[in-house]
């Protein structure tokens, strides 16, 4: 992996971009890792010894790849379950001709609806304990 490149868009037209140097820290992300599909889903991803960081974007980008294929042959908008990295999520399909015998389709999920997703919560106000340590 080099010279990746990383882009924000905010609207139409405005897209800013930059070049992102690649430390030679980032080594695991360049060991392999296997996927197994079964119509499309995800059913198991092995991984060797390397980071957690490096695993959980690895698992990202496999979730990106992870599509619904008997759903999809069958609607042009559905909901499906995946697993990804953060649990099981309802995914939103949506599928759009284009002309050219071309598709585009958009996986949309909100990770915090998502089962197993693990959050850290943060407050200004101290926890408070019970006056007599009973109750």
């Amino acid at each position: 992996m080099s010279d990746l490149k990383t882009f924000v868009t905010n609207g139409p037209n405005d897209r800013q971009s930059e070049y992102t140097n690649i430390d030679e820290n980032i080594d695991d992300l360049t060991k392999p890792l296997l996927l197994v599909y079964e119509d499309g889903l995800i059913t198991n991803l092995s991984i060797g010894l390397e980071s957690m960081w490096a695993t959980n974007i690895k698992r990202s980008i496999a979730s990106i790849f992870q599509i619904d294929l008997k759903r999809l042959a069958q609607e042009v908008a559905f909901h499906s379950v995946e697993t990804n990295h953060y649990g099981r999520c309802t995914v939103e399909y949506v599928v759009t001709p284009q002309i050219n015998n071309k598709t585009v389709l958009r996986k949309f999920f909100d990770p915090h609806t998502c089962q197993g997703h693990q959050r850290r919560t943060w407050t200004n106000i101290p926890a408070l304990g019970c006056p007599n340590g009973n109750e």
